[in-house]
């Protein structure tokens, strides 16, 4: 259980309020036109500031995947160390990474990514692009300061 709303986190892709909004599948994004995002692309967005959302169970994310595929930042509170992401060709994205306040690893956790307008979504607990009864998470990218 905590797993799938940490994971929603990094992969895991919002409102920055302590509770998460209402929550859509990948078919109804899909239907208002989202898109499924290539590698390419992935790399491109992810790597410009720091990805923030709601996990499924209200907390927040704070997440920055480095160019040199270093993934650190917060989950739900908890600091993330020895981070680790990368993404295939067809936009499937994977990370590697522990939780201090959990005291635990999640290892090769896998999601694929979407983009309506601005915001990206990022399916909450299932590695499928393709399931359209998935549970999907909004995130926002906010720059990085310079």
């Amino acid at each position: 259980m905590i797993r799938f709303g940490l994971i929603a986190v990094i992969l895991s892709m919002s409102a920055l309020s302590g509770k998460a909004s209402a929550q859509e599948t990948l078919g109804e994004v899909l239907a208002k036109g989202a898109k499924k995002l290539n590698g390419e692309e992935v790399r491109k967005i992810l790597t410009t500031g720091t990805v923030r959302g709601p996990t499924r169970s209200g907390s927040e994310v704070a997440v920055q995947y480095k160019s040199d595929g270093i993934l650190s930042g917060t989950m739900g509170g908890s600091d993330v160390s020895d981070g680790k992401w990368r993404t295939e060709a067809d936009g499937k994205t994977c990370a590697s990474f522990w939780l201090s306040a959990f005291n635990r690893s999640f290892d090769n956790l896998c999601r694929y990514w979407f983009k309506l307008g601005d915001v990206l979504y990022v399916a909450a607990d299932s590695d499928s692009d393709s399931d359209k009864d998935a549970v999907m998470m909004p995130r926002t990218i906010a720059p990085h300061a310079k």
